[in-house]
Order: C-alpha cells, then structure tokens, then sequence
C-alpha cells in the first residue's frame, strides 16, 4: 500500500486518481511513499522542480504548487500539472522495465546520439543554472526533431516519459510527431494486455 504524506483529503484523492488508472500491484511496486514536500517549491530556481523521484526509497516527492499551477491543454483535453508529474515518474518506471528509451528505433524518431563525433545537423539542451553554470545534455538529436516540451530534448529517457504522460493524457496536438504518438500508442496498448493499465 502507498503511503501518502502530508496532502489534504482533496489532494490525496487526486493522486489517487491518477495511480487507479493503473495495476494496483504495479503501482505498490513502484511508490511507497508519496510526500508533498514544501521543500521543492523553491520560486528563486529559475527551473521549478515539481516532482522528485528516489528509486532506492521508492519515494515521490510533489511541489504543493503542483495543485494550483495550470493545466495542460491541446483546446480539447487537459492534464493537470500533478497528473503529469505522476504520469511522469510512471513512465520512468516503465522505461526501466521495458527500456524503451534505450531501443534503437525510439532514437530513430528523433535522431538521438549520445556524443557524436560530427555534430553538424544536430542540437543538445543547455540549461543554465541560477548561479551562471550551464548544463550540457550529452544527448543530441537532429535539430528537426520535435518535442513534447522543451525538457523532452534533454535525452530519450525524457523525451519518452514526456511523450507517454501527453499521450496517455489524450494531449496528441502538444506532440506534433505522429511516429511518436504512434509508437507510444502501441506500447500502451502492449501495457494493457499485459493487465499493467
């Protein structure tokens, strides 16, 4: 059973939502600890961390501002911010069963290569931190490539969880890569005749 740590009765049951979409088991397997931890809700950081997941304790850790920050839509469909953070973390945990991202042809749809040699026609995500340093994927992908969101294009691992969560959700018009949406389709529809959704 997941225990869930220091969230109202509202917000419990809005994770609750999210997690009874899938395998009761697969879930217990994955989280054992949910917390809402006041911690992560650092507003200086120029980038928000909403969601913390440590593999070794099988602990999520949510931003509180994941309940009231704005939704993701496509003008037809929405997600909330906390049903991405959760649907998130699921499809690393997935990814680790499945290895999806590590799979030749989901690198094909994007071009993906770790530290090429030659990089001309291709691009990698630099973030820069608050205090000036930058941080330097070392995935590149063809600069044609297309994305969920711009976190999507720090490496294949990311770039399939988003893929999965905006799938999942229904949100199809935030990916603009049919392949992709193709490709995350069928592997949900594996997942669900082997009784995991």
């Amino acid at each position: 059973m997941t225990k869930f740590e220091g969230f109202s009765t509202t917000e419990q049951k809005k994770i609750e939502n999210v997690l009874n979409r899938f395998d009761r088991n697969f879930i217990k397997e994955i989280f054992k600890k949910i917390i809402n931890d006041q911690t992560l809700d650092n507003k200086e950081e120029k980038y928000s961390v909403f969601g913390k997941y440590n593999i070794n304790s099988k602990t999520l850790k949510i931003n509180p501002r994941a309940f009231i920050t704005e939704d993701f839509t496509d003008g037809k469909n929405k997600m909330s911010k906390l049903s991405f953070i959760i649907l998130h973390e699921i499809a690393h945990a997935l990814d680790r069963r499945f290895k999806v991202s590590n799979s030749e042809e989901w690198h094909k749809l994007s071009g993906w290569v770790e530290e090429p040699i030659i990089k001309r026609g291709k691009k990698n995500l630099v973030m820069k931190k608050e205090n000036g340093d930058e941080v330097h994927s070392q995935w590149f992908y063809d600069k044609n490539a297309k994305f969920a969101r711009w976190y999507s294009s720090f490496s294949p691992k990311e770039d399939f969880c988003d893929t999965f969560s905006f799938a999942f959700s229904g949100l199809k018009n935030n990916l603009k890569n049919k392949e992709k949406i193709d490709y995350v389709e069928h592997f949900i529809a594996h997942l669900k005749t082997r009784g995991i959704i």
